[in-house]
C-alpha cells in the first residue's frame, strides 16, 4: 500500500530531495529567470537586475500564465508559454556573430559583506521553515511556522493542480472565496509542468529562492540608483535582522530580557507567512521597474510593470493597497512638481484594470474597513507580560467620566509606547538628511511614504469584517519597507562622527537589534532537536494511506474533526489522502467568512446525533460516501451501523464506507 513519503515528502537528507533541488533550479530558469530575461533585454542589465529584478518579474508574469489558460481551459498553453520565451532568449545567442555583444548599463557585483548578510540573513530565514513537511524521526514532522496555515497552502496548491479556478479544498462543491491566492498558483504551475513536490516547492525550495531573491532584490535597487556600498548594507541588516524592541521595553520595566511576547514581525520569520513575502519580493523588483517606466522610452515596460504590480492583488493584498496607494502619491509628485507623469499615469491605470481582474473573481466579499479608534494601542498595553493594565483601567475612568483631553492623552502615550516597542531600530528611518533623502528620487519618496501612510493608518485604526485584526498586515508593510529608510538612516547618524564613535554607534544599533533574530533560531533549533514540533501520527497516516490508495478518486469524505482535530483548522485529509472532503478545515474557512451554517448542522448530525434516518438522509443527500473517525467510534455500534461499514481500522483511526444501496430503505422505513 506504500506510504505518504513516497508521494509528498522526503528527509532533508534524501537523496532523491537533493536531486529535485537540482531539478527546481533548472525549473526556475526556465519559467521566472528566461522571461525576466527577455523582458529586461532593452535594458542590459547585469547579474543583479537580472535575478533581483528579472526573477520576481518571472515570478509574477508565471501566475499571470496560469490565471489566464486556467480561465481559458488551455492549461496545456503553459508549455508553449515557455516555449516561445525560450525561443526569444536564445536567439540573439544563435545569431550572435551578427550583432556585437551589447554592453550592461544596469551592472554591479555585490561586495562580500552585503553578500554575507544577504547569505547569513536567508539561512535564518529559511531555517525558521526548513522543518516543515519533512521526514524526521520517522514520521512527517511540522516546524515551527503555523502549522493550518502551511497546510492550507499545500491544499489549495493541490486543488489548483487539479482545477482552475479552484474550489474550496475543505468544501467540496464550493468556489475558493475571500483568499489571494496566487503564491499557492505559482507553486501549483510548477507542480503541474514540471512535476516538482508540491511540500518542497512550496517551503523549501521556493522559501530559499525568495530569501535570497529578497536581498539580491535590494542590491539591484542600490545599483540602479547607486547607493553607497554602506546604504546597501545598512538596508539588506534591515530587512534580514530588522526587529522589534518589546523585549527592551520588558527590561525597562523591570521583567528582564524575555523573549515571551512576540514581535509584530522580525526579519528572520518572513517566510513565516509565504504569501506575504513572493508580494514584497515582487514589490521590491516593482519599484525598480516603475523607476524604469518613468525615466526610460520604452514603450512597453510599462504594461510589464501593470502586470507585476496587479499580481500583488493575488498575491498579499495588504502589500497591494501599499504599492497601488504609493503609486497615486507618486503620480501626484510628478503633477505637483510639473514633471512628465504620462507614463505614470497610464501605469496606474493599466495596474488599476488589471488588479480589478484579478481581485473580484475571488475577493469580492472580502475585507471592508471599519474604524476602531485607538484599540490597538490600547489592547497592546493591557498584555499581561507587561503588567501595564492599570494605564488602561486610568484611562477608561477619565473616558468614563467625560474628561476627554485625559483620555485621549493616555491614547498618545499608548500610541508611542506600542510605535516604539513595535519597530524598535526601524524608527531609524525617521532620522534623515536632505544628503540621505536625495539617495531616493522624490516620486519614489512620494511612493514609499505614501505607502507607508496608508498602511500606518489602515493598521493602526482600522479592522475588517472579514479576518478581523488581520489588518496588523498593513502595519508589517511599514515595519518591512520601512528598512530602506532605516537603512538611510543608520548610514548617515553612524557617518556622521570619527571612527572609533562611528565604530561604536555601528555596534550599538546592531546588538540592540539583533537579539529577536538569535531567539527565533534559537526556538526553533530548541524545537526540532528536543520534544517540539508537531508529529503526524503513524497510525493516523495509515488511515490516510488507505483513503489515498483504496478509495475511488471521486469519493467524497467527510471527517469527523471533533475527535481529528489535526483537520479542524485547515484541510488536511484533503491534502494528503489526495481527496475531496465534505467539510474540512472549519477553522479558517470561518475565518475568511465562509457560509458553513449548513455544513456544521449536517456533521453534528451525521456524527452526533443517533436518529439513522437522519444520518441516512444526510449522506445520500450530500453524496458524502467515506466517513474518518477516531478510534473507537460508536457510530458502527449505533442503527446507522446498518448502512456504515468499517473498511479499515487501527488503534487510531477508522473508515466507513456508506453502503448507498442500504440508505433507502432505512429512511422509507422510518
Amino acid at each position: 500500500m506504500g506510504d505518504l513519503y513516497n508521494t509528498y515528502v522526503f528527509s532533508l537528507t534524501d537523496p532523491r530531495l537533493f536531486l529535485y533541488w537540482i531539478y527546481f533550479l533548472g525549473a526556475v530558469i526556465l519559467a521566472f529567470a528566461v522571461p525576466g530575461a527577455v523582458l529586461l533585454r532593452r535594458f542590459k542589465p547585469g547579474l543583479l537586475m537580472l535575478w533581483g529584478v528579472g526573477i520576481p518579474m518571472g515570478i509574477a508574469l508565471w501566475a499571470w500564465q496560469g490565471y489566464i489558460f486556467g480561465y481559458l481551459n488551455i492549461r496545456w498553453a503553459s508549455y508553449l508559454y515557455l516555449l516561445v520565451f525560450v525561443a526569444v532568449w536564445v536567439w540573439p545567442f544563435v545569431h550572435r556573430h551578427r550583432r556585437p555583444k551589447p554592453k550592461s548599463v544596469i551592472s554591479g557585483k555585490p561586495d562580500a559583506v552585503s553578500a554575507g548578510i544577504v547569505v547569513l540573513g536567508a539561512l535564518f530565514q529559511l531555517f525558521m521553515i526548513l522543518f516543515t513537511a519533512v521526514r524526521y524521526r520517522g514520521t512527517m514532522y511540522f516546524c515551527c511556522a503555523m502549522v493550518e496555515d502551511n497546510w492550507w497552502f499545500a491544499a489549495i496548491a493541490r486543488e489548483l493542480v487539479r482545477h482552475f479556478p479552484p474550489m474550496q479544498p475543505g468544501m467540496y462543491g464550493v468556489p475558493l472565496a475571500n483568499y489571494h491566492y496566487w503564491s499557492n498558483l505559482v507553486v501549483a504551475e510548477l507542480s503541474r509542468v514540471f512535476g516538482l513536490p508540491i511540500l518542497h516547492t512550496q517551503f523549501q525550495f521556493m522559501g530559499l529562492l525568495l530569501a535570497l531573491t529578497l536581498g539580491v532584490g535590494v542590491m539591484a535597487l542600490g545599483n540602479l540608483f547607486f547607493w553607497p556600498r554602506n546604504v546597501i548594507r545598512w538596508m539588506l541588516f534591515f530587512f534580514y535582522f530588522g526587529s522589534d524592541a518589546i523585549y527592551w521595553l520588558l527590561l525597562g520595566l523591570g521583567k528582564g530580557m524575555s523573549f515571551s511576547m512576540n514581535s509584530l514581525e522580525n526579519g528572520t520569520l518572513l517566510l513565516a507567512n509565504l504569501p506575504r513575502a513572493y508580494a514584497v519580493v515582487v514589490l521590491i523588483a516593482a519599484i525598480g521597474l516603475i523607476h524604469l517606466v518613468h525615466t526610460s522610452k520604452d514603450r512597453w515596460i510599462w504594461l510589464v510593470t501593470a502586470l507585476v504590480l496587479a499580481s500583488l492583488a493575488g498575491l498579499k493584498i495588504y502589500v497591494a493597497v501599499f504599492a497601488y496607494t504609493g503609486l497615486v502619491a507618486a503620480t501626484l509628485y510628478l503633477l505637483a512638481t510639473r514633471q512628465p507623469s504620462g507614463q505614470l499615469m497610464r501605469l496606474g491605470i493599466a495596474t488599476g484594470i488589471l488588479a480589478l481582474v484579478v481581485y473580484i473573481p475571488t475577493n469580492s466579499t472580502a475585507g471592508g474597513l471599519f474604524y476602531t479608534g485607538f484599540w490597538r494601542f490600547e489592547n497592546f498595553i493591557v498584555q499581561e507580560q507587561l503588567g501595564l493594565s492599570r494605564w488602561e483601567l486610568a484611562r477608561v475612568v477619565f473616558a468614563e467620566h467625560r474628561n476627554l483631553i485625559r483620555a485621549l492623552g493616555y491614547d498618545l502615550w499608548f500610541f508611542t509606547v506600542y510605535t516604539a516597542a513595535t519597530f524598535g531600530t526601524k524608527l531609524l528611518g525617521l532620522f534623515q538628511t536632505r544628503r540621505s533623502l536625495r539617495m531616493i528620487p522624490g516620486y519614489l519618496q512620494a511612493f514609499l511614504i505614501g505607502g507607508m501612510a496608508v498602511s500606518f493608518v489602515a493598521g493602526g485604526f482600522f479592522q475588517q469584517r472579514v479576518g478581523s485584526s488581520n489588518t496588523f498586515n498593513f502595519l508589517v508593510n511599514v515595519f518591512i519597507f520601512g528598512s530602506l529608510y532605516a537603512g538611510l538612516g543608520a548610514w548617515q547618524l553612524s557617518g556622521m562622527f570619527p571612527r572609533p564613535l562611528s565604530f561604536a554607534i555601528v555596534t550599538l544599533i546592531v546588538a540592540v537589534t539583533i537579539p529577536r533574530s538569535i531567539s527565533e533560531v534559537q526556538k526553533t533549533y530548541a524545537a526540532v532537536s528536543g520534544t517540539g514540533g508537531f508529529h503526524l501520527n503513524r497510525q493516523v497516516e495509515e488511515g490516510l494511506v488507505y483513503l489515498r490508495d483504496r478509495v475511488p478518486a471521486d469519493a467524497i469524505v467527510a471527517v469527523d474533526t471533533d475527535d481529528l482535530s489535526f483537520d479542524h483548522n485547515s484541510p488536511t485529509v484533503s491534502f494528503l489522502a489526495d481527496k475531496t472532503t465534505y467539510y474540512s478545515g472549519m477553522g479558517l474557512l470561518k475565518h475568511f467568512n465562509m457560509d458553513t451554517f449548513d455544513r456544521d448542522k449536517t456533521m453534528y448530525a451525521v456524527f452526533r446525533r443517533s436518529d439513522p434516518r437522519i444520518t441516512a438522509a444526510l449522506l445520500r443527500g450530500q453524496g458524502i460516501n467515506y466517513l474518518l473517525v477516531a478510534t473507537p467510534s460508536a457510530i458502527p455500534a449505533t442503527e446507522s451501523g446498518r448502512f456504515l461499514t468499517p473498511v479499515f481500522q487501527n488503534e487510531k483511526v477508522s473508515v466507513l464506507k456508506v453502503m448507498r444501496d442500504s440508505l433507502r430503505p432505512i429512511i422509507e422505513a422510518h
